[in-house]
């Protein structure tokens, strides 16, 4: 998410630097050449001005929001966090300062914080911020409050979002998602079956899916997964088509059609190679249905592919162990062991 700057003057270096060379005493000469010296990236020139400025008047809002700004951009997060909080204590109703101390504490990892001053922001949007900005800040609460697992809270941001961009699509997908983990999948359905009859976007079809699923309806479910299907089949989407033949194969396994599972892995396989999670779980078919010998090869290719997952480590171990392979099997269980790090997993 971008900071949000301010429309700055269109005078040049030269001017503002002779400005500032009559006119020391001038804090907003100073905020103009800091304005300029960050438009041009030249950040401590940028950062030096704004210093003067504060040091003219430590009251100056715009000094405190021009230096945030920069340390911001040199990456220095915990000083630019100072100066947008700064602006917030001097001048709580600057909605561009609220906004951009929420998304400081989002960089620093800080999510409640930055949800909560996202809310403060959006509590000061009137007049200053456009329904564009208002858009902003509502997609970056909803995405601090589910690093935060408030689902429900998220769910409402995305609702709200949805109030001033009713065309956006991406927010009725994100808002349905949100529900769903908040348990409250049902009240996503009118919206994303709606969505899915007009949309190309194999993930609406994937969601309902999954909706379905939480709600035990499985044959509706895998209907939902068929459509996903053919809609990324439809986009030639490779990488699309292997995951949601990977959820369908998983639940058809769930029920106990193993061919058919065996069958919608091979298939993921085939549509991306790539895929770790394809070969594994193609791998994992072969060994459940006694094809021990054939489940090497898509369990290797997923440990080449997925890097240091415990699941393929201790797939492998169990396909070694069968093959009467002890040295292979047991180099496998104590990477499984190290990676899951449960010994009961591998009993």
């Amino acid at each position: 998410m971008l900071l949000l700057s301010p429309a700055w003057g269109q005078s040049s270096l030269t001017q503002l630097r002779a400005e500032v060379a009559s006119n020391p005493g001038s804090v907003s000469a100073w905020v103009a050449l800091g304005n300029a010296y960050y438009e041009q990236g030249d950040l401590e020139q940028a950062r030096e001005s704004y210093l003067e400025a504060i040091a003219l008047d430590y009251t100056s809002g715009d000094a405190h929001y021009g230096l945030g700004l920069a340390q911001f951009s040199r990456g220095d997060y915990q000083a630019a966090l100072f100066e947008f909080t700064e602006v917030t204590r001097l001048y709580p109703e600057r909605f561009d300062g609220q906004f951009n101390r929420a998304v400081t504490l989002a960089r620093l990892r800080r999510p409640a914080e930055a949800a909560q001053a996202f809310r403060a922001a959006l509590e000061q949007a009137a007049p200053e911020a456009s329904a564009e900005d208002r858009v902003q800040a509502l997609v970056g609460l909803a995405g601090q409050l589910e690093l935060t697992e408030d689902w429900a809270g998220a769910a409402e941001a995305y609702q709200q979002a949805l109030e001033l961009e009713p065309a956006n699509t991406e927010f009725v997908l994100r808002r349905g998602q949100a529900l769903l983990r908040a348990g409250r999948g049902l009240e996503a359905l009118p919206e994303l079956t709606a969505l899915e009859g007009e949309s190309r976007d194999y993930r609406v079809s994937a969601l309902v899916s999954d909706i379905y699923v939480a709600q035990g309806q499985i044959d509706y479910a895998v209907w939902s997964l068929e459509r996903a299907l053919q809609k990324a089949e439809s986009a030639q989407d490779t990488a699309a088509q292997a995951s949601t033949l990977v959820k369908l194969g998983t639940l058809q396994r769930s029920l106990g059609r193993e061919a058919q599972a065996t069958e919608s892995f091979e298939r993921a396989a085939a549509a991306d190679p790539a895929s770790w999670e394809a070969q594994y779980n193609l791998g994992v078919s072969y060994l459940e249905g006694g094809r021990t010998r054939e489940a090497l090869a898509p369990l290797q290719t997923a440990q080449q592919l997925g890097g240091d997952r415990g699941e393929v480590y201790l797939a492998l171990a169990s396909a070694h162990d069968l093959l009467g392979q002890t040295a292979e099997a047991l180099a496998n269980a104590q990477q499984a062991l190290s990676l899951l790090g449960d010994p009961a997993l591998l009993t």
